[in-house]
């Protein structure tokens, strides 16, 4: 039993961080300012879309709430 779990203390002892020198990988992102805004308009439309795509499922489910309560051909 012993060899075992010597085994896998081995193992676990690579998996634990070192101390010392790390490496970092950062991401190279460049970003500009937009070449167009957006207009007040195209927000609020785009806004309106967002959140008719969230509400309407969920008032549908809890509008038929009674006909999801019970299996189809039980009563």
């Amino acid at each position: 039993m012993w060899g075992f779990s010597r085994t896998v203390y081995r193992g676990l002892r690579y998996l634990s961080p070192k101390s010392g020198h790390q490496i970092t990988l950062r991401a190279k992102v460049w970003s500009k300012p937009p070449e167009h805004s957006l207009s007040m308009m195209d927000l609020t439309i785009a806004f309106f879309v967002l959140n008719i795509a969230m509400l309407v499922p969920s008032g549908w489910v809890l509008t038929n709430m009674e006909n999801y309560k019970h299996r189809p051909g039980s009563k």
